[in-house]
């Protein structure tokens, strides 16, 4: 009942993303993805089922899930960089 994967790997492929309820490993992005709209968090695997079969079945719905996951992650590109170049400046590496 603990733990989660990273969402922002299969969302950088500009897929939908489907998750469990245990997600605090990666807390913060998956509350991003699901506010605006680019995943989808599952509570049993029949919950699973229907929004797989749901997502199979419309292009529509898929595709624009995705393209929301691309702008999602976009914003977070260069983070780990930037996080890098502040604690070298803070003299901490």
């Amino acid at each position: 009942p603990y733990g989660g994967h990273n969402p922002l790997e299969p969302a950088s492929y500009g897929i939908p993303v489907i998750f469990g309820k245990f997600m605090q490993n990666c807390l913060e992005i998956s509350k991003i993805l699901l506010e605006d709209n680019g995943a989808i968090q599952v509570e049993n695997k029949e919950e699973l089922a229907i929004n797989l079969n749901r997502l199979i079945k419309d292009v529509s719905e898929r595709k624009n899930r995705g393209k929301v996951i691309l702008q999602n992650i976009s914003k977070y590109e260069g983070s780990t960089r930037k996080v890098v170049d502040l604690l070298i400046k803070k003299g901490v590496l």
